[in-house]
């Protein structure tokens, strides 16, 4: 990912934090020199001191069967973006451009094929999205019911390698110019453009 200075994130707390808050992410991988990706919920923890994402999917789903390589895996987790007009700006001789967040995970893949290592996955899953619920499913499935799911599924874990992460929030430019972004975004009631504000709002502001 191109990552010019000003939009470089490094603080690792801040990353992991937006790894989690932003957790449905695209995974891709290799195979015979092709791109393979898929759109998955992915979950951030620790194992025996390293960084881990998992998550699950389809048995049928043949991008599992790419771990086996041993090659790197790339996990992209997209964050809140917006257009930004040249009119947002004090002067408006300039060119559109786009603010978004995002992260780049790098690491290395493995299938998981037992049952109970699955079924935790599954629990974690279920219950990182359902605590958000007014009225939270419980996932207290019938025996058979649950066997014949967890047959149907892979999971798999990334040992995490390295991070990437691009905060690009137009903090190349002048305070004037920022501010006045900040005026134009502020007018909007897009959920997507009152979350990215947040971040602007609270991103010092850095010139290159």
């Amino acid at each position: 990912m191109y990552l010019p200075s000003y939009a470089k994130e490094e603080n690792v707390e801040t990353i992991e934090k937006f790894i989690q808050q932003h957790s449905f992410a695209t995974l891709v991988t290799q195979e015979a020199g092709e791109s393979v990706a898929n759109h998955l919920p992915i979950l951030f923890g620790h194992s025996e001191g390293r960084r881990v994402l998992s998550g699950h999917m389809a048995r049928s789903n043949p991008q599992w069967q790419t771990f086996q390589s041993g090659g790197p895996v790339l996990v992209i987790f997209q964050g809140p973006h917006t257009y930004i007009s040249p009119s947002f700006y004090v002067n408006p001789l300039n060119v559109p451009t786009w603010n978004y967040t995002a992260v780049h995970v790098y690491g290395k893949a493995t299938a998981i094929h037992d049952s109970a290592k699955i079924e935790e996955i599954l629990e974690q899953t279920v219950l990182k999205y359902e605590s958000q619920m007014e009225s939270p499913w419980k996932y207290d499935l019938p025996q058979e019911f649950r066997e014949k799911l967890v047959q149907a599924i892979v999971g798999f874990e990334i040992i995490v390698d390295r991070y990437e992460a691009k905060f690009k929030l137009s903090q190349n430019r002048e305070a004037a110019d920022y501010d006045s972004v900040i005026r134009h975004l502020s007018k909007s009631d897009s959920p997507n453009v009152i979350e990215l504000l947040k971040y602007m709002n609270s991103a010092p502001l850095r010139r290159t």
